[in-house]
């Protein structure tokens, strides 16, 4: 289905428009300073978007003739909202040309597509715009903001931190010692009837604890085992690690962790994580962060991840710290539209359980 305004026609992306799109996306991403600007191929496309496990992606595009210049993906994703199984649609990768810029080309882009969304089976749009568009959807396109995600940090070595911007007559490293020996008192400390190891790859036992964990939300993606193999181990360019901590023989917890640069130190981002209870996921952290080096192999400064506020406890317990949204240079921004049914109930934050995995498909 096409349609036309001001000499622009919108349409449904088909399999010969993937190349231009790409080498578009490509573009945009590098004119934007993106880190994965040249990580971005074929194959991590069609990763993103048709290896989907549950529904069929729904990729908008503007066009001037053949030339694209603008695009809109929102992959479909099955959640529980309420309780129930629905499909929710997530506004991804979106931008458009250099040269469309200024002329009102993604407004009426978003407009088509929202359009082509109402009249799927699609139960919710949601999405995490940065700050410089998070204005366009608020004010434009209708949407709601359900909250800003918090973000936390539990130091390995500061010193690491330190030294990646200073690192003068070695003073990073007495700021490192003292600044740990300070922080030492806020993790918890380690019990030895916690076993942790680290996994080659899901088994049940972990999936079950993440369907488990997600039943504590009203709302939350469902997170099976399709989904999970899905977004960790058939992922292009890169395997996560997949930990767990056992307690008398039955598995208490459990994180998916990738290694970053970040701050110009190495960090473990925790993109997944489910618990029993916040103890049992404090003390799977707190073993982590004390043998980071044998689990790792790497120097690591922090671990890092950002999350639903509904999991503020569950961090803060384990020794994170809670970094102030004004002093977070990616805070995540979480705005929802279109619910079918329940609205004030799906929009509301304390009802959510997101975590970095929902947004960090890159």
């Amino acid at each position: 289905m096409t349609s036309k305004a001001l000499g622009l026609t919108f349409c449904r992306a088909e399999e010969k428009d993937r190349e231009a799109l790409i080498r578009l996306m490509a573009k945009v991403l590098r004119d934007g300073d993106s880190l994965h600007a040249d990580k971005y191929d074929l194959q991590k496309w069609m990763w993103k978007y048709y290896l989907l496990p549950h529904a069929a992606p729904q990729i908008y595009l503007c066009k001037e003739g053949a030339a694209i210049l603008g695009y809109y993906h929102c992959p479909v994703y099955v959640a529980q909202l309420n309780g129930i199984k629905k499909k929710i649609a997530m506004v991804q990768d979106v931008g458009v040309s250099e040269a469309a810029r200024g002329k009102g080309v993604f407004r009426k882009l978003a407009e088509y597509a929202t359009e082509q969304l109402l009249k799927s089976d699609v139960n919710m749009i949601y999405t995490f715009p940065n700050g410089k568009s998070i204005h366009t959807f608020l004010k434009y396109n209708g949407y709601t903001k359900i909250e800003t995600f918090s973000t936390f940090i539990l130091p390995v070595k500061i010193e690491n931190i330190i030294a990646a911007k200073i690192n003068f007559l070695n003073i990073h490293r007495v700021i490192g010692v003292v600044s740990d020996f300070f922080y030492s008192s806020k993790v918890p400390s380690l019990q030895a009837d916690y076993k942790i190891e680290l996994k080659e790859k899901l088994n049940p036992e972990m999936v079950d604890l993440f369907l488990a964990f997600n039943t504590q939300f009203k709302n939350a993606l469902l997170r099976d085992y399709d989904y999970l193999h899905w977004r960790y181990e058939e992922k292009p360019h890169g395997t996560p690690h997949f930990f767990s901590a056992t307690k008398d023989g039955v598995m208490v917890a459990a994180a998916i962790i990738s290694i970053e640069d970040l701050l110009g130190s190495k960090a473990a981002v925790v993109l997944d994580f489910a618990g029993k209870s916040p103890i049992d996921f404090a003390q799977l952290m707190a073993h982590l962060r004390k043998n980071c080096s044998v689990y790792f192999k790497e120097k690591l400064g922090m671990f890092y991840t950002s999350t639903s506020n509904t999991n503020n406890e569950l961090f803060l317990k384990s020794g994170f710290l809670k970094i102030p949204e004004k002093f977070n240079p990616r805070a995540l921004h979480l705005l929802g539209k279109n619910v079918t049914e329940n609205e004030a109930e799906v929009l509301a934050a304390a009802n959510w359980n997101f975590t970095l995995s929902d947004w960090d498909v890159l």
